[in-house]
């Protein structure tokens, strides 16, 4: 990081991706405990040490930040290729403690056995507690050496201008963690609670989660993490990756010399490396990872029809949701995106009480092209509602970013708290706040099944932290910066995207309607039209029986004389000399 006033902590859960699950590693206070800021000529001793014991350090030199000499970084005095070598440290040289498999699988997004989740970063402590103290170290020299640049325990401060009504959950939150602490730690009932609280300090700053134990890396926290100052910086020139019995960085792209060599210690938005890394964010902010929070309230459930509102409940219950909840917390683009969480709220809104009903006994839903319409214009109206949120509190957001770059710590009311206690406890409970948000359970985008909070923590640790989330939004903490704004921008834009698509679709459904009515009345004229052929048909064809019937009325009437008399008595001319004078002497001619 690029100060060195960051103390508070970064529980992330330790993961098989040692790229981005580095646990909570920090700038080296290069500080002893005794004397203060450690000298170049102390770090170059440790780089020898580590050199002499195996370690692979070629081309790097540690040295004091260009714009601040309180803070310090590595930089390459030579340039590396991509994927070649940068820094590799024998894990021999490393303090470690196996991860157990139930911590690794919870840890510590969802709640653990009273200490189980603990026992991994207590262990490393008490084994640093015991190195301190003369005991036995990794093998060689390079370890004591780094022992002794570590810094003493920082000054921390209890967090202030909160709502009084979170003090009891802190209060609660705060002696559960020293309970759990100290039974974790109670076999090394020797060392002072400053002791406790110096060694839990360095293994949560420090600690690397690999990928069968937690480790303490040494020099490898000397590195930064990357920051970009403008948007067209270039990514970060390192990534961590573990070798046979070794953990080190390897070059992700090519590598200047005299550049500043930093990592990315995980896909973290502005708050989460303020509340996990201490790390202040800049404004405007140029990180990629950034996202805008966004509050709905429980009054988007409500309807007119009391039948209707509890079937919306009684679907979100099924789903994994919380309906008791007064707000919800939704990250944006991810909770706006397909088959996000937010989107699945809008389509739930838009359902009538049947599809409703059958979300709720787990049926797959396929919404109409009118439903899709309805469910993107709600999901824009809550979008714009933020945006203008957003850009409302803006100069508030820009007030607290300034207050946490000059080292002012915010603390929580008057309430006093143990050094390590609150900031530290606070801390994860944020991080904790703005991760259930972004890592809610998934049941599959084929239907729609959100389960943001769902009931996997205690009611507690939900309750204080949907309130910490309003009040980070509302008091201008939440370190959402101009980067939020254009995220809700895009989303928007994508959002009327899809509405044209979907008017298009319309549009085009109902040309192929208009054209199967059309082929449909052809149709049924030409049915008609032969039906009618064949009722004349019908008509015309006579039984066999009457045919021969006439054809003997017809022989009869054959023999019959040939001359009939009229009403007056006269004789009738017979047919065959009845001939018209014309034909008489066409026939004289053709004779002739």
């Amino acid at each position: 990081m690029k100060a060195t006033h960051a103390n508070t902590c970064a529980n992330m859960k330790p993961g098989r991706c040692c790229r981005h699950w580095a646990c909570a590693i920090v700038c080296l206070h290069t500080k002893r405990r005794t004397c203060g800021r450690a000298s170049f000529q102390e770090l170059r001793n440790f780089e020898a040490a580590l050199s002499a014991e195996g370690a692979e350090l070629p081309g790097l030199r540690a040295a004091d930040m260009p714009q601040s000499s309180a803070a310090r970084g590595v930089f390459a005095t030579r340039s590396f290729e991509e994927g070649e070598l940068v820094l590799r440290i024998p894990q021999r040289l490393c303090l470690q403690v196996p991860l157990t498999p139930t911590s690794e699988e919870r840890w510590p997004w969802q709640p653990p056995a009273p200490d189980e989740a603990l026992q991994p970063v207590a262990a490393l402590a008490g084994r640093l507690l015991e190195c301190r103290r003369g005991g036995s170290l990794p093998q060689g020299s390079a370890f004591r050496r780094y022992l002794d640049l570590l810094p003493g325990l920082p000054a921390l401060h209890p967090l202030r201008g909160w709502d009084v009504k979170l003090c009891g959950t802190l209060r609660h939150l705060h002696a559960e963690a020293k309970r759990r602490f100290t039974s974790c730690l109670a076999s090394r009932a020797e060392f002072s609670d400053s002791d406790f609280r110096w060694a839990l300090g360095m293994v949560w700053t420090r600690a690397f989660a690999l990928r069968d134990s937690l480790s303490l890396v040494p020099y490898l926290d000397l590195f930064n993490h990357w920051i970009p100052q403008n948007r067209d910086d270039p990514l970060w020139s390192c990534r961590l990756q573990e070798f046979d019995n070794a953990v080190g960085l390897v070059a992700d792209r090519r590598i200047m010399a005299g550049e500043e060599l930093n990592h990315l210690y995980s896909e973290a938005s502005d708050a989460q490396l303020l509340v996990q890394h201490g790390i202040p964010p800049k404004v405007p902010s140029a990180n990629p990872f950034n996202e805008a929070l966004v509050l709905l309230g429980s009054e988007v459930l409500e309807s007119d029809s009391p039948e209707l509102c509890q079937a919306r409940r009684a679907a979100l219950g099924k789903l994994g949701w919380q309906p008791a909840c007064t707000e919800w917390p939704f990250l944006v683009p991810s909770d706006a995106q397909e088959a996000g969480s937010l989107r699945a709220l809008a389509s739930l809104l838009v359902m009538d009480v049947d599809l409703l009903q059958a979300v709720a006994i787990g049926g797959a839903i396929q919404l109409t092209a009118s439903q899709r319409r309805q469910s993107c214009k709600l999901l824009s109206k809550w979008l714009k509602e933020a945006q203008d949120d957003l850009e409302d509190s803006q100069p508030l957001l820009e007030d607290a970013v300034e207050v946490l770059a000059d080292s002012i710590q915010p603390v929580f009311a008057s309430f006093e708290f143990e050094a390590l206690s609150a900031a530290r406890r606070w801390s994860r409970m944020l991080a904790e706040a703005l991760h259930f948000t972004a890592r809610h359970l998934r049941r599959g985008c084929s239907r729609l099944a959100p389960s943001l909070w769902a009931s996997t923590g205690p009611c507690a640790l939900e309750a204080a932290a949907l309130a910490m989330a309003d009040q980070m939004r509302s008091q201008g903490v939440y370190p959402a910066g101009r980067q939020d704004v254009e995220d809700l921008q895009r989303v928007l834009t994508e959002q009327k995207q899809l509405e044209i698509e979907l008017e298009q679709e319309l549009h085009a459904a109902r040309l192929q309607q208009r054209r199967l009515t059309m082929q449909l009345s052809e149709a049924q004229a030409r049915r008609r039209q032969t039906q009618q052929q064949a009722r004349a048909s019908q008509s015309m064809a006579l039984p066999a029986k009457e045919l021969q019937d006439l054809a003997q009325v017809r022989r009869n009437r054959g023999s019959t004389p040939q001359s009939r008399r009229t009403s007056k008595g006269q004789k009738r001319t017979p047919r065959k000399s009845r001939e018209s004078p014309t034909l008489g002497r066409v026939a004289l001619q053709a004779a002739w």
